[in-house]
């Protein structure tokens, strides 16, 4: 029975499958790679091997295959054998307006476009009634000098399947990059002071059999608070902050505001001052500390006699005009390093070449068959149950 390997791009696969069926038809044995190779196999083997077992190669001349890595592989599989006076003969079939190739100029065309059932007939009657004998040989019709030039030429203008793909997401990559990094430049170039602050209100609880009024009372007769904020302050920066100030509002009347350690002996200048109506609730408590070195932990106290309230006091730090960052206490303060700054572009930048670099190698392994069976072999050896999934989604873009 006369066996045919057809050629195609795979955006010409409805092509390749009608005329495959339409051979079959009229008793053509028809190699098609998406029916011969199986999960697991190795794409350029069968290839390889489907050629050898041929008699004909059909190349599918169109817009897509033109340009196809696979067919023009296929052809250099075949004329690697033809040159050696090999019986095979090509038959190119056009499909579409697209150009001949070079190396496939000087042999007879066969035209689909006028007449589709007419031309299927020819290449019937030449695949059946014409004999091998008669057919010259590829290599005397080709030079293969000049055909080895022109493929030489063509590989060194070839950049790369993935050439367009990775270029664009590289650009993407640092322009995301250096928009991130930009916040990050200004803040690292210049000392700068970075402000943190806990807060711990810590409150008298009191039994339910006992009379809370009458307790509360006789605490604030007694100048006792039943209730204190505690606000911590360090500064983890490189440089001094000149203001900071911290406004607390407590539901209830302040009775005392001060700083730990004191006023007097600090190299902190430090100014308290307590808005509030005696009999009246809330009251505001205003701290100004002036000059705060790095690493020089502060403690502002409030004492104050509950309303009776449980709502939370509310409190503002502000250092230099910029609010300062809360944290659960000062000891998780971080301190200051050049990876915080550079932190975000630097991941922006990490995940770009990540994604860059995985979307590069599907695209070359969709366009190169010799990747593509090295990445597969390498997989099978590693899992040959992925290497069967990997190779049906390789072959679904192909």
């Amino acid at each position: 029975m006369t066996s045919v390997f057809i050629s195609y791009s795979s955006k010409d696969r409805p092509v390749a499958r009608r005329i495959g069926a339409d051979l079959q038809k009229r008793g053509i044995r028809v190699w098609l790679d998406e029916f011969e190779i199986l999960p697991g196999d190795s794409i350029v083997d069968k290839i390889a091997e489907g050629i050898r077992a041929s008699e004909y190669l059909v190349v599918l001349i169109s817009r897509s295959s033109v340009g196809s890595t696979w067919v023009r592989r296929e052809f250099e599989i075949a004329f690697g054998r033809d040159r050696e006076a090999s019986e095979r003969r090509i038959i190119p079939v056009r499909v579409d307006d697209a150009p001949v190739p070079p190396y496939l100029a000087a042999i007879h065309i066969l035209d689909l476009r006028p007449d589709y059932a007419a031309a299927v007939d020819r290449l019937t009657h030449v695949l059946l009634e014409r004999p091998l004998p008669e057919t010259p040989s590829v290599s005397a019709l080709i030079d293969p000098d000049k055909l080895a030039s022109h493929l030489k030429e063509e590989q060194g203008q070839f950049r790369g399947a993935g050439y367009l793909v990775t270029t664009l997401l590289g650009i993407l990559t640092i322009v995301f990059s250096s928009l991130a990094a930009i916040p990050s430049f200004q803040q690292g170039f210049g000392n700068q002071p970075r402000v943190y602050y806990s807060v711990v209100v810590e409150r008298l609880v009191l039994p339910p059999s006992i009379d809370k009024d009458r307790i509360r009372s006789l605490l604030k007769n007694n100048r006792i608070p039943d209730s204190t904020v505690k606000i911590g302050i360090v500064n983890k920066g490189d440089a001094a902050a000149e203001i900071v100030k911290v406004g607390v509002r407590v539901g209830g009347i302040i009775d005392s505001a001060q700083s730990e350690p004191p006023p007097e002996p600090e190299p902190v200048s430090v100014s308290i001052a307590i808005d509030h109506d005696p009999k009246d609730s809330p009251s505001y408590a205003r701290y100004t500390f002036k000059g705060l070195v790095p690493d020089h932990p502060l403690e502002a106290l409030v004492g104050f006699y509950s309303d009776g309230s449980k709502s939370p006091p509310d409190i503002d730090v502000v250092a230099d005009g910029k609010p300062a960052q809360r944290v659960s206490s000062l000891d998780l303060a971080p301190d200051w390093s050049t990876w915080r700054l550079f932190e975000l572009p630097l991941k922006v930048l990490g995940w770009g070449l990540a994604i860059t670099i995985t979307a590069g190698l599907f695209v070359v392994l969709a366009a190169s068959s010799r990747t593509r069976a090295a990445f597969l072999l390498l997989v099978k050896e590693l899992n040959p149950t992925l290497a069967r999934v990997v190779g049906v989604l390789v072959r679904s873009v192909r």
